[in-house]
């Protein structure tokens, strides 16, 4: 009975989360500026899909380009000319609950970076 409420915990979570993406600005410097001039902000942006086999997006797009196109959108939105990207990461959780992260995998991409 526990298993079945957990797979249908998961199911309902992943209808409720695909799509999602959350984006962080900071921009308080305090003065400091960097080799590229002084920043208008940090920005960091995170995105989560389901991605059939690890590979093709079926709920949301968590895959990496389009947590890039997410990070310049948000820089165009600050008036930036140019972007510095420090970090980027995709992890997929394939291993998370066997044979159905296997067909249906949980992506999380995440782009850092300054704007100026």
């Amino acid at each position: 009975m526990k298993k079945i409420i957990l797979l249908a915990f998961s199911v309902a979570s992943m209808a409720f989360l695909a799509g999602c993406g959350t984006t962080n600005i900071d921009c308080n410097y305090k003065g400091m500026g960097s080799e590229h001039g002084k920043a208008i902000a940090y920005v960091h942006t995170h995105t989560i899909g389901y991605h059939l086999a690890c590979l093709y997006p079926i709920m949301g797009d968590g895959s990496l380009n389009n947590a890039f196109n997410e990070f310049n959108k948000e820089a165009k939105r600050l008036n930036g000319s140019k972007v510095d990207v420090v970090y980027s990461n995709t992890t997929r959780y394939w291993y998370v609950i066997p044979v159905i992260t296997w067909i249906i995998t949980p992506t999380i991409s995440e782009v850092a970076g300054s704007v100026y």
